[in-house]
């Protein structure tokens, strides 16, 4: 049988084409008419005169209502289109598809009619992660951004979102994943591979456990290696963390990838483990391009910790200004993520390179006492977040007094909290008056911890001079009187002291952070917040405006931020408009200062004192530790009194404690302080509290008791009129409790005995 060759021509009849099934007369008819039918024409009255004209709200695909639209003879003139609209479509998919095909051929009214098909649909969330799966992201991100499917289009895709995001979190998701690591399938294993990775910082720890799990199979572990190397950035940081795993496979699996992700901060951590070579030597090499040895290793801990301490973060901080920090947890036996500051990020890496460095050049005092401290430090940092602290003196017990004083030293400088108390302890423990003495006269490191900005460095520095008890006076000796009175000015509130030279002004600042727990100071002039600042231990924040005077603000903030009381206070500089400028150029020169436009809402001042306070140790005693280090400083001073250690001149404080002292619930240390002072304004404070009716019977009669014994001691301090007002009160309480009458009664026996009497 001969074949029939086809022809060229077009017109040739054997060449004809047949006419989709829908173009055929009989179809096209019944199109026509269901578009003449689907609008049909209804008369309507006009309007009455003076009547608006009713305006009907239009409808968008997946309104309830919408019109579909039919398509027009040019639409079908377009075989894409025909063959698009000839196709069956019944499921969403189907329908997606449609919707994307028609956008692109620019038929935006055919588009929102499929789109409408599939809004109504109302698939659920099983579905929904089915279209992302086949179609990929991209595409159904495209429907919210095509303005021919109407406002509607962006919730149902963000409703798509939620549930692809939904389901990648579910727990279930990531152990089938993690279970198709080991699969036999290669595309099972790669899909998981993909997956884990889409998943981000969710999939690292589960990964990292599969490489320290030895039941894990060699395919699973090259599929947790691939999932690990593309999070990339993402997994670095765990990763980090895990080379302290204690697991020898374990940190050589974590080296081999972080060379492979290319984390340079890695090497610092590799430098010592890598003289060790294996895979941690590789990868040291791998990163660095040299090959082990003490020298490199040497060289890179030092370069690197030469450069955090001038100031530069190992971890670029996220927006909030904070540092996602992670840490091998012993008893998870897994690596945990911290936040922390940049300065506590900085100083944790710090301690492990400083550990480093001191294995390689022991005996080294400077290189010591630095390897000491940062870890103590970040010890400290690990406890404050929770995890196992531990830190005590033991490290330091067995320190020569210079080394110890180097330490102490340096901590004072970094503000570094936990070492500073624990070195300052271990001198208090040792009792040792010469370590107050120096060679060239200046205060020593203890000495200079009474001035230190951080109270709770101060508190040590105080309990450690009060157990060596010195005889005599030593270089920075008179720095013991106002560091005791600055602590007890404490009374367990959070204050914001706010200066402007408009009064309505600081009070409106000082007052609208009430609902934040905070009670208000006020200043008018620089002096007086600088003053103010001095007299509260309470103050965690403060607002100055730009136009302060006496001083002007630059001289206010310099004075504020040399004196101990509020060294470390933040201020917040509040400007107008053309003074910003020149606030933020303030800011700069010193540390926690902030410059911000002056709030004029609630709203505004809370987010001001949020930004403010967010440059606060993270140390910083809360209101109930400041009540305690204000009972220390009491204790410390009723001891010196008692040992008559007066080259403190602690007498001189007298008017200052008198005013700050805390009527103990138990005990009376407090009064017994005053009793000690033997001054007219000790006496009067407790003729004062022992006739004050709203404090217990047990505290006024202590403080009766105290008042005896300072007279029998100092003599009667009292003036004429203070003695007549004791007996005005006491010829008063007729009708008060027996309880009271005897101590008012036992007042006025001591005033009488100590009459007459004349003592110094």
């Amino acid at each position: 049988m001969s074949k029939q060759r086809l022809s060229k021509n077009p017109n040739s009849a054997s060449r004809k084409r047949q006419r989709p099934e829908w173009c055929s007369a009989p179809r096209l008819l019944a199109i026509l008419l269901v578009a003449l039918c689907a609008a049909p024409v209804v008369a309507q009255d006009p309007p009455a005169e003076g009547e608006p004209a009713e305006v009907e709200e239009p409808k968008f695909p997946g309104d309830e209502g919408f019109l579909p639209t039919l398509p027009n003879p040019t639409a079908l003139a377009n075989p894409a289109v025909r063959a698009i609209l000839d196709k069956p479509r019944t499921t969403p998919a189907d329908l997606l598809r449609a919707t994307q095909l028609l956008l692109k051929l620019g038929e935006g009214d055919l588009a929102a009619s499929e789109f409408h098909r599939l809004v109504q649909s109302n698939i659920d969330d099983a579905t929904k992660i089915a279209l992302v799966q086949q179609f990929g992201p991209a595409v159904v991100q495209s429907l919210a951004r095509a303005p021919e499917l109407g406002p509607n289009a962006r919730p149902w895709v963000t409703s798509v979102f939620e549930a692809v995001a939904a389901d990648a979190s579910s727990e279930e998701r990531m152990q089938a994943l993690v279970t198709d690591l080991g699969s036999d399938s290669a595309v099972k294993q790669r899909n998981a591979v993909a997956g884990l990775a889409g998943l981000g910082d969710r999939a690292v720890v589960p990964l990292i456990l599969m490489l320290a799990n030895d039941q894990t199979t060699e395919a699973a572990r090259q599929g947790a290696r691939a999932a690990l190397v593309r999070l990339g950035a993402i997994a670095a940081r765990p990763l980090l963390a895990t080379l302290h795993s204690g697991n020898d496979r374990l940190v050589a699996e974590a080296a081999e990838l972080l060379a492979a992700i290319g984390a340079g901060e890695a090497a610092p951590l590799m430098a010592v483990p890598a003289l060790n070579g294996g895979s941690v030597g590789r990868a040291y090499q791998s990163l660095t391009g040299q090959e082990p040895s003490v020298e490199s290793a040497t060289g890179l801990l030092q370069r690197t910790l030469d450069r955090l301490e001038g100031g530069a973060p190992v971890f670029m901080p996220s927006a909030d200004d904070m540092v996602t920090y992670w840490v091998w947890h012993g008893k998870q036996n897994a690596p945990v993520p911290l936040t922390l500051t940049v300065a506590e990020a900085n100083t944790m890496y710090s301690a492990d390179l400083a550990s480093g460095l001191a294995s390689l050049r022991s005996g080294i005092p400077s290189v010591d006492t630095k390897a000491l401290r940062l870890k103590l430090e970040s010890v400290a940092i690990r406890g404050r977040h929770g995890h196992e602290a531990g830190h005590t003196t033991k490290l330091l017990e067995d320190l020569p007094a210079d080394w110890l004083d180097r330490l102490l030293s340096d901590a004072l400088e970094k503000n570094q909290v936990t070492a500073a108390t624990l070195a300052l302890q271990v001198f208090g423990e040792r009792k040792n008056p010469a370590i107050l003495i120096t060679e060239d006269g200046l205060p020593s490191p203890t000495a200079r911890a009474l001035e230190h900005p951080h109270p709770t460095i101060r508190t040590a520095a105080l309990e450690a001079i009060a157990s060596i008890d010195p005889a005599r006076p030593f270089p920075g000796s008179s720095k013991v009187c106002p560091a005791i009175v600055q602590l007890a000015t404490a009374g367990g509130e959070r204050t914001v002291l706010a200066a402007s030279p408009q009064i309505d002004a600081a009070t409106t600042w000082a007052g609208g952070l009430a609902a934040m727990g905070f009670s208000g100071e006020v200043a008018g002039i620089g002096q007086g917040t600088i003053e103010k600042a001095k007299e509260n231990a309470d103050i965690e924040l403060i607002f100055i405006d730009m136009s302060i005077g006496k001083p002007a603000v630059r001289d206010t903030v310099y004075q504020l931020r040399r004196q101990p009381a509020s060294g470390l206070v933040p201020i917040a500089l509040l400007a107008r408009e053309w003074q910003l400028h020149t606030a933020e150029t303030i800011a700069s020169e010193h540390n926690a200062v902030v410059a911000f436009p002056r709030p004029h809402s609630d709203n505004v001042l809370a987010d001001v004192a949020d930004g403010t306070l967010a440059h606060l140790p993270s140390t910083w005693p809360m209101a109930e530790e400041r009540l305690a280090q204000a009972d220390t400083a009491i204790a410390v001073m009723n001891q010196l009194l008692e040992a008559e250690r007066n080259f403190y001149r602690l007498r001189a404080a007298s008017t200052m404690i008198a005013q700050h002292v805390r009527p103990a619930a138990e005990g009376d240390t407090n009064w017994q302080v005053l009793a000690k002072m033997g001054t007219h304004e000790s006496q009067v404070a407790l003729v004062a509290y022992a006739s004050m009716s709203t404090l217990s019977i047990e505290s006024r009669r202590a403080a009766a008791a105290a008042f005896a014994d300072s007279v029998q001691k100092f003599g009667l301090r009292l003036s004429a009129d203070e003695i007549i007002r004791q007996y005005d009160l006491y010829n008063a309480s007729a009708t008060a409790t027996k309880e009271t009458q005897q101590v008012l009664g036992g007042l006025l026996d001591t005033i009488e005995a100590g009459r007459g009497e004349k003592k110094e």
